[in-house]
């Protein structure tokens, strides 16, 4: 199973056979052999909306789908949203619950998720894995807490319809930008940008810009931009930095406000952290696991955590 806690709960696997066993649970509903007929998935999907103790459910994890590789989600979306009377209850919901044995994260084929938006009004944690074919329309939600987006590339798309978005509770904004060649097709100085604008989120308290194959644009935005006054974490591990390109988060103007930085898995040295953590001690840093670039003759790469 690809996620073993979600929503900060233990995620069950659902079976017709044992049903649903646990109070404000999360359950999975995946397929372990993924050339399954597509059928099979939605038979799986009427069994857990039958079960008699699906109003004790508050999380949703749906995972491997038929050939999720080559085929969307977009008949199990539309059959959930047709039952969504059924999951009136629900508070997160995760779509593409899958890990790389299952599908690679760049394969993953979405859909338009808008609907997810617009039929469930109660929900407070959204998240999706994989990239290819999403959609997110125009997104109005008045209670959505947290938005969680893996991937391998993040179109420019979805870029546009998150700093388009109206989500006034929203806390927790955690994206994987990846790389060009698996979907990143935006630019952070138009793209990534609106994201950070003043009131954008009013709420927004941790901001993750994560796995970014162009981390050194994304330092250089922050350390140009005031942050909102209410963003206290912000995550930039898994990307590409080395020192000198984290160097102006030194004199970036959101330091003093930070409780928590994140710069675990790029290629820093000790020294940058010691000097970060040199003038601004009340932050915690995260910086002790980095990735060693590979050397091949004269060329130097250096790369994201996940891509394919």
């Amino acid at each position: 199973m690809a996620t073993d806690f979600f929503y900060n709960k233990e995620v069950h696997q659902y079976s017709e056979n044992e049903g649903i066993t646990v109070t404000e649970g999360v359950y999975r509903l995946g397929m372990e052999d993924m050339e399954e007929e597509e059928q099979t998935f939605i038979d799986l999907i009427d069994a857990f909306l039958d079960d008699p103790k699906l109003k004790d459910v508050v999380g949703l994890c749906i995972g491997a789908w038929p050939c999720a590789y080559d085929s969307s989600c977009d008949s199990i979306i539309k059959k959930i949203i047709e039952e969504k009377e059924k999951l009136q209850q629900l508070e997160a919901i995760f779509v593409g619950d899958m890990d790389y044995e299952e599908c690679e994260i760049s394969w993953i084929q979405q859909t338009n998720l808008n609907s997810i938006f617009t039929h469930f009004p109660n929900l407070k944690m959204l998240q999706i894995r994989g990239s290819e074919g999403l959609e997110l329309g125009k997104i109005n939600h008045q209670n959505l807490e947290t938005l969680v987006l893996h991937s391998g590339g993040l179109p420019k798309n979805v870029l546009h319809d998150i700093s388009n978005a109206n989500l006034p509770k929203l806390k927790h904004l955690e994206l994987w930008l990846g790389t060009s060649d698996y979907g990143f097709g935006g630019d952070v100085k138009t793209d990534v940008a609106p994201l950070l604008e003043d009131g954008k989120f009013p709420s927004l308290f941790h901001l993750g810009l994560q796995n970014a194959e162009n981390a050194v644009d994304v330092v250089q935005l922050i350390a140009k931009t005031p942050l909102q006054k209410t963003i206290l974490s912000l995550d930039l591990s898994m990307g590409t930095l080395v020192d000198k390109d984290a160097a102006p988060l030194l004199d970036a103007p959101c330091m003093p406000q930070l409780c928590y930085l994140n710069l675990n898995s790029n290629f820093l040295t000790t020294e940058i952290g010691q000097q970060i953590k040199g003038k601004f001690p009340h932050i915690e840093l995260k910086t002790g696991e980095q990735k060693v670039a590979e050397v091949y003759g004269d060329e130097v790469y250096r790369y994201v955590d996940v891509s394919e």
